[in-house]
């Protein structure tokens, strides 16, 4: 029984003293290229820039809202 509280005692030992992992590094999210911009501007018919609206649209369909809208 004292063989195993000594192996105990010596594996928490060995865990506390382990080296922690190094942190991972500081993640940036700022964008770091300077300059201008290559993207082109939508145009009307007569060449001058135009503001545009994009829309997205999304649906969502799942298997059993079909069946129990038919079933009912």
């Amino acid at each position: 029984m004292l063989f195993y509280s000594v192996l105990a005692l010596a594996s928490i030992v060995v865990e506390t003293n382990a080296e922690k992992p190094a942190p991972p590094p500081p993640v940036s999210f700022a964008c770091t290229v300077s300059g201008t911009r290559d993207v082109a501007p939508f145009l009307d018919s007569d060449g001058k820039p135009q503001a545009k609206r994009i829309k997205f649209r999304m649906s969502l369909e799942h298997e059993d809202l079909k069946t129990s809208v038919a079933s009912e």
